[in-house]
C-alpha cells in the first residue's frame, strides 16, 4: 500500500492496529509526510467544523452506495486518491466564500422587510427634525406629490447603502427608504392591483415598489391606499 494510502487511512481511523507501528515508524524518519500527515489532519478538521448532519440517511445511504461503486474503478481511485485533499480544501474555501457573501448581505439583490427595522435603527428616529443633507433621487418628484422634504439621512447598515427621507403632506409625516442596487422585495404581500407590495414596518403601514433597479419603501401612520395614492404621486414625472 502507497505511504499517501497509509496516511490517509491512519487520519481517517480505518487504519488496521497492526500497521499503526510501521506507519509512526515512517513517520518518525520522513518529515515530509509529517507534514503530510498534518495537512491531512488540519483539512480533516476545518471540514467537519462545516459539514452538517445528513436530514434524510435514507438518501445519504444512497449516495454512499453511488460512491463505492464510483470508488471501485482504478482510474477514479487514482485521481480521488491522488488529489482528494486538494479537492476537498477547494470546496472548504467555497463554502467559507459563500458564508463570507451571505454575511455580507451581498448572496443576492433582494431586500426583505425583515431587515428594515435593524438598518432603520442606525439611522435618527422617525421625524426627529434632522436637517435635510441628503438630495432626494431623481426617480421621485416631491413637488407633484406636494410633500415637503423635512430630513435626509445617507448610510450603510452590513454592506448595504441606503437613504432616508423623512417627508410630510397635509396627512402628516411619511418615511421614504431608498435602497440602491436591488431588484427585489421579499416578505411583503403584493397588493390588490399588483402594483405595490403592502406589509408593516416597524409598526407603520408600508408600501414598496422596485424602480431603475432600486427599491423603495414608504411608510407612515396612515392607511394603506392612502400610502399608494402618494406612492403614485411620487412617482409621476
Amino acid at each position: 500500500m502507497k505511504e499517501q494510502e497509509l496516511i490517509n487511512d491512519l487520519v481517517s481511523g480505518e487504519l488496521p492496529p497492526e500497521r499503526v507501528p510501521e506507519v509512526q515508524a515512517m513517520l518518525e524518519s520522513n518529515p515530509s509526510l509529517r507534514d503530510e500527515l498534518q495537512s491531512m489532519q488540519t483539512v480533516r478538521g476545518l471540514l467537519a467544523k462545516q459539514c452538517q448532519p445528513m436530514p434524510n440517511p435514507e438518501l445519504w445511504s444512497q449516495c454512499r452506495s453511488r460512491l463505492d461503486a464510483i470508488d471501485g474503478t482504478r482510474r477514479v481511485e487514482g485521481f480521488v486518491g491522488r488529489w482528494q485533499y486538494g479537492l476537498a480544501a477547494g470546496l472548504l474555501c467555497v463554502l467559507l466564500g459563500v458564508g463570507l457573501i451571505q454575511r455580507n448581505g451581498l448572496a443576492g439583490r433582494g431586500v426583505s422587510a425583515g431587515d428594515i427595522p435593524a438598518l432603520m435603527s442606525s439611522a435618527p428616529a422617525f421625524g426627529s427634525g434632522r436637517s435635510a443633507t441628503v438630495a432626494p433621487p431623481d426617480q421621485l418628484n416631491l413637488r407633484r406629490a406636494n410633500l415637503q422634504l423635512l430630513a435626509a439621512f445617507e448610510g450603510r447598515h452590513q454592506g448595504r447603502s441606503f437613504r432616508l427621507y423623512d417627508v410630510q403632506d397635509q396627512l402628516g409625516v411619511m418615511r421614504l427608504v431608498e435602497m440602491p442596487g436591488h431588484s427585489k422585495i421579499e416578505g411583503m404581500t403584493r397588493s390588490f392591483d399588483g402594483r405595490y407590495l403592502t406589509g408593516t414596518v416597524t409598526n407603520m403601514p408600508c408600501v414598496a415598489w422596485t424602480e431603475d433597479d432600486r427599491v423603495f419603501m414608504l411608510m407612515g401612520g396612515r392607511d394603506p391606499l392612502q400610502l399608494e395614492s402618494a406612492a403614485d404621486l411620487l412617482r409621476q414625472r
